[in-house]
């Protein structure tokens, strides 16, 4: 069940209408969950490389200003 709130001219309206989906649909929509999970993972391993190499380099750079 998808729900909607809203606030209009100070009065609170809350909307809400189920959502049916299809088997096909739902086999799709898992799928992208998955896919996207996925990306998340290698985003927060890739975000994390990142930083690691950032606290190294800072160090570098720290190390050459004295």
């Amino acid at each position: 069940m998808t729900c909607i709130a809203s606030i209009i001219t100070g009065d609170f309206f809350l909307s809400c209408q189920q959502v049916v989906l299809s088997p096909k649909q739902l086999n799709m929509t898992s799928l992208q969950v998955e896919i996207l999970e996925k990306e998340i993972a290698e985003l927060k391993a890739a975000l994390q490389e990142a930083k690691t190499k950032n606290v190294y380099l800072t160090g570098i750079v720290e190390e050459q200003k004295r």
